[in-house]
């Protein structure tokens, strides 16, 4: 059987539906095939062999066939394939006839009852060669000059189509790349906080975005946390992207007040780009007593889950965005979250929606909000599916989610990097957790300044420079408290003569009990003190 020309023109016209439909490169190669085989009444085998693509395809509708010829068909170093490969031509003829032209894969077709073959090259631009188009049947045939050219016609379209494919894919690849290299490669632990991240990009994942996020830890336990969007695409954006992240982190060192954060960097926007706009959001959360200061630049408001499951935008701290005006009047917003509060910082990616009000969009992130997980991870990823539309977003997102932990009533646990810049988070932190369990404030005070000492001891002494880290556990006993601070260097005893080393007296005058315990792998401190707990608290 041969194609007449008005087949012809049939079938191309449903190719170009099947190259146009939006599906993946191995759906599309699937129909394909499974076109040429209604086309030219070769039903028994059709296969697209890719040369060097890192994996083959595999649309073969006979599953017989398939399982025969699957260690010989998608090869491109024997039979029709490597001939067509070879050629850059059609390839055809009756397998009883091409037993010495393709000694191998004769002998599978043969068993599969493969009679005839016509096989074809994918060209790109005429010239090099992708992957071979082929066709068979187990009748004894010759396919006409009409198959043929059907077959190629077919190919050359699916080449070009493989190749965009292949080129979409590799800008996609790039533009990821790049996006993520702008962002924080990890989330930092901050003490007191559960942190997470995510950044989508968009639907169509070819251009590099223009949204940030950063998490900025402060030595005395505070963290910054920062999200934004360079309006515009492409490298010119995520470069402005990159620098404004590395400006908010040094600008946010030097000045830990969100609105002025933010007040330089717009100065900074007017300096680098006279025709750039970017929205930011800079917020300065404490972990210790759940303060929240905030300044907002033409950015959409935080978003806060109570611990009673009620979600609320923050108000104040708002101003035009960076880049707009060359002066600035950014003021900063306050509020304070209860313990097992997450506050949500998002980019527009995640609400706005074409044709549809900013409003609607917001309306679904706060109701979806209070049904999500609690767990900062499992929440940001219930919110990328929940709340675009269709759970694919068109714009790139940014995701930061901040839980502040509940204080556990029975322990404290710390785990602090060992610099003098620690001590003021330990004390912050222990004040917290003493007091909600009911310590008066004197005993309190004493615990502070003998627990002090030994972080102290242990951030001067145990160690060399470097990275290094010290923990501090207490306890909850009800009528004592224990606290155990532990180094993970080496004891030094003080020197004969020296002035120092009157800390070890201060914390045996400030606690009824106190332990040092050196050993090869650190040096532990044992602090006991009785303390008079309220009895509501200790419950």
């Amino acid at each position: 059987m041969t194609t007449d020309p008005d087949g012809l023109d049939t079938a191309l016209r449903s190719l170009s539906r099947l190259l146009l439909a939006e599906e993946t490169l191995d759906e599309t190669l699937g129909r394909v095939a499974g076109l040429a085989c209604r086309t030219l009444d070769a039903s028994d085998m059709a296969s697209v062999t890719m040369i060097n693509a890192g994996r083959p395809s595999t649309p073969v509708p006979t599953e017989a066939l398939a399982r025969e010829l699957d260690t010989v068909q998608y090869r491109a170093d024997h039979g029709p394939c490597l001939e067509a490969y070879s050629v850059r031509g059609v390839v055809r003829g009756t397998i009883p006839d091409c037993r010495s032209r393709w000694p191998q894969f004769t002998d599978a077709a043969t068993k599969a009852g493969v009679r005839s073959v016509l096989a074809v090259p994918l060209l790109v631009e005429g010239a090099r060669v992708i992957g071979v188009l082929q066709v068979g049947t187990s009748e004894d045939r010759s396919f006409s000059d009409n198959d043929a050219q059907l077959l190629q016609l077919a190919a050359d379209r699916l080449a070009v189509a493989i190749d965009r494919a292949r080129l979409n894919e590799q800008a996609h690849h790039i533009a990821a790349t790049l996006q993520r290299s702008l962002l924080p490669s990890r989330t930092p632990e901050v003490p007191g906080l559960e942190l997470a991240t995510r950044y989508q990009p968009g639907a169509d994942g070819t251009q590099v975005g223009g949204d940030l996020y950063d998490i900025v830890p402060y030595s005395d336990g505070r963290v910054g946390l920062a999200i934004g969007d360079v309006v515009g695409r492409g490298i010119e954006a995520a470069s402005l992207m990159g620098q404004i992240r590395n400006s908010l982190r040094a600008y946010a060192m030097e000045d830990d007040r969100p609105e002025q954060v933010v007040e330089r960097l717009n100065l900074l926007m007017h300096h680098w780009q006279q025709d750039r706009i970017a929205t930011l959001s800079y917020l300065v959360l404490d972990p210790c007593d759940g303060h929240i200061t905030f300044a907002t630049a033409g950015h959409l408001p935080p978003l806060v889950l109570g611990p009673d499951g009620s979600a609320t935008y923050l108000e104040g701290g708002e101003f035009v965005p960076l880049g707009v005006l060359p002066f600035g009047g950014y003021t900063a917003g306050e509020a304070v979250i209860k313990p097992g509060s997450t506050v949500l910082l998002y980019t527009d990616g995640l609400v706005e929606e074409r044709g549809m009000s900013i409003d609607d969009g917001l309306d679904r992130l706060r109701d979806a909000i209070q049904r999500a997980p609690a767990d900062p991870d499992a929440m940001c990823d219930y919110l990328l599916a929940e709340v675009p539309p269709n759970g694919a977003a068109g714009d790139d997102v940014a995701v930061l989610a901040t839980r502040l932990v509940p204080v556990d009533l029975t322990k404290l646990d710390l785990k602090l990097p060992a610099e003098p810049e620690s001590l003021a988070f330990m004390r912050r932190s222990l004040e917290r957790w003493l007091g909600s369990i009911g310590v008066p404030d004197e005993v309190a005070y004493e615990l502070k300044v003998a627990c002090g000492e030994a972080c102290m001891n242990a951030v001067e002494h145990a160690y060399p420079p470097g990275d290094s880290v010290f923990e501090v556990h207490a306890l909850n006993l009800g009528a004592n408290v224990e606290i155990v601070i532990r180094d993970f260097g080496f004891w030094r005893p003080p020197r004969a003569g020296s002035e120092r080393g009157r800390g070890l007296e201060l914390m045996k005058r400030l606690t009824d009990s106190m332990k040092v315990v050196p050993g090869s792998e650190g040096t532990t401190v044992h602090l006991l003190k009785s303390v008079r707990v309220r009895q509501e608290a200790a419950a």
